[in-house]
């Protein structure tokens, strides 16, 4: 009959590893020259459980009995390597033989003694040698497989080892053994085996997944504080982690310095709105594209900064990474170009201006010549509206050339672009080019700086004369819908070969002869900063088109700082 206080026995020793795994999975793990504490861990329990299963040994027949410990020796060969797992079995060994020559000895260790435990040794170490060399070809099946397919390569190997145990006992010992009663300790070995392996396995993919965790955060930290980039982590509106490049960006002397006052104290105060408004959308889990802002150092000294912020987690809360970069001296560079470029095409509508305001002199010295002779109040009429003529040319020339502060207010699209052709106008009458406009009935606004607009509205439209050496008729359009106002230039020129259009808007890359290449990038640059979209198309022979698509304002007139 079976001892079931024993077998119990046998059950709490097989998974009395699974204790010490647990604490060891939890700990952070140390190394004994290149061994670490955990595997020590490993095979000490496995070592103690498959001994401590010796020495509940249970009846399963008269004069067989059995135990667990061929479980947490298979346990060893699955969850270490082969070599490791001989190393427990060593142990195992060593362990039976000191306890037989103890047990035999009652207390007085004689040569009889050791002679008679010696003697029985060729047997026994048979079976384990058989069980060792069943356990290396499991080891050799487990590489490169799945947990199911090592674990079922095991469970085979343990099935033939205890077939094998069967037979020798009831041949080579000559002792009866039912089968099924043998059968039933076969499926209690592989189901314990079975259990106790998931159990391990388990926790040693928590340990694997967390030290996996663990290396990719340190990597991730490296990487952050390495960059080049200004990158701070926030959570709940507050820096928790910044890199030293943010620290030299905003000329702290710290980090612990400027993790300890609150981020909104480095946005200018006209962007605050802005950056909470792009904080929410973090948030809520969504990017806040690349957006210039002015920042402020520690000493409250203003830059141009353009930050990008995206959702991440930190000491696993959910986090706003934002990345910070300083722009001031690219937002210097690209107002000299723009001012550059001012200057350009002042020089050039120079000669149109001229001719233009020669017209209206003319026409006033003759006017003024006859009121000497036949005053008339419709000649100093004339006078008026010549001289009036006169000065909205020079108007609309100096707002060209004027340096402006960057602010964008409500802007009536179709009075600018009406403006913009009364300036062009003398230079397309030059060569004999006629402006055919057609505008959306709706007086419709848009959110700009009514001065840049109009530089690259003009800088389209010269291109577009300058593309048409015989004359001809630029179509000048505007369509609206409820969300976007869409503007579109088309001349009817020379047109622009697809291998170069590619490259237009590249700095210094131009088509023409006498040409900068700085034209179209700067109103390109112009439209981008006011949330526009700008698409070109054109073919050799016969013309280009250009169309701008900005966002209307729905909204009460308002200013908003850029």
């Amino acid at each position: 009959m079976v001892d079931v206080t024993n077998l119990i026995a046998n059950l709490l020793c097989v998974f009395l590893p699974l204790f010490a795994l647990e604490y060891w999975g939890n700990k952070t793990d140390k190394f004994f020259g290149k061994v670490s504490w955990g595997t020590i861990l490993l095979i000490s329990t496995l070592f103690i459980s498959s001994f401590l299963c010796t020495l509940f040994n249970f009846q399963i027949s008269e004069g067989v009995s059995l135990n667990l410990s061929i479980v947490p020796l298979t346990i060893a060969f699955f969850v270490l390597n082969w070599g490791k797992g001989l190393l427990v079995l060593f142990l195992y060994i060593v362990s039976q033989i000191i306890y037989l020559v103890l047990k035999r000895s009652q207390g007085h260790l004689t040569l009889e003694v050791i002679q008679t435990v010696f003697s029985s040794l060729p047997q026994g170490l048979f079976v384990i040698f058989i069980f060792a060399v069943i356990m290396y070809f499991c080891s050799i099946w487990k590489n490169g497989k799945s947990f199911s397919a090592q674990a079922s390569g095991y469970v085979i190997g343990l099935l033939i080892y205890t077939l094998f145990d069967y037979f020798y006992i009831n041949h080579l010992k000559s002792l009866d053994l039912h089968f099924l009663t043998f059968a039933g300790f076969i499926v209690v070995f592989n189901f314990t085996f079975l259990i106790a392996v998931r159990m391990i396995v388990t926790t040693l993919e928590k340990k694997k997944a967390d030290q996996e965790i663990k290396l990719r955060e340190e990597v991730y930290r490296r990487l952050v504080e390495e960059s080049p980039d200004a990158i701070a982590i926030s959570v709940g509106r507050q820096w928790k982690f910044i890199n030293n490049s943010l620290v030299t960006l905003f000329g702290g002397e710290s980090k612990e310095q400027l993790i300890a006052i609150p981020s909104y104290d480095f946005v200018h105060k006209d962007y605050v709105d802005m950056n909470k408004a792009r904080m929410r959308r973090v948030e809520s889990g969504k990017t806040a594209e690349l957006a210039e802002q002015v920042l402020l150092k520690v000493n409250r000294e203003p830059f141009y900064g353009e930050t990008l912020s995206i959702p991440t987690i930190y000491d696993g809360k959910p986090a706003i990474h934002t990345i910070i970069r300083d722009v001031t001296k690219r937002k210097e560079e690209q107002a000299k170009l723009v001012q550059a470029e001012k200057l350009s095409m002042a020089g050039q509508l120079a000669a149109g201006i001229a001719h233009e305001i020669r017209n209206p002199l003319t026409a006033i010295k003759g006017f003024v010549k006859m009121l000497r002779t036949h005053p008339k109040d419709e000649y100093l009429d004339i006078i008026s509206d010549e001289i009036i003529r006169i000065e909205d040319i020079i108007t609309e020339l100096l707002m060209l050339t004027k340096q402006s502060k960057t602010e964008h207010q409500e802007i009536d699209v179709t009075q600018t672009i009406k403006q913009v052709v009364t300036l062009l106008e003398p230079q397309a009458n030059l060569k004999n080019i006629v402006f055919e406009t057609g505008y959306c009935g709706q007086k419709t606004r848009i959110l700009g700086d009514e001065n840049k607009l109009k530089q690259a509205y003009i800088n389209f439209l010269k291109n577009a004369i300058e593309a048409m050496p015989n004359g001809g008729t630029i179509q000048i359009k505007t369509t609206c819908t409820e969300e976007n106002m869409e503007i579109q230039f088309t001349d009817h020129g020379i047109g622009i070969p697809a291998e170069k259009l590619k490259n237009i808007g590249d700095p210094f890359y131009t088509t023409k002869e006498s040409g900068t290449g700085l034209g179209f990038m700067v109103s390109r640059k112009i439209v981008e900063d006011h949330s526009g979209q700008l698409t070109i198309h054109s073919t050799v022979g016969k013309g280009t088109s250009i169309k701008i698509l900005f966002p209307i304002v729905k909204d009460s007139p308002q200013k908003v700082p850029v």
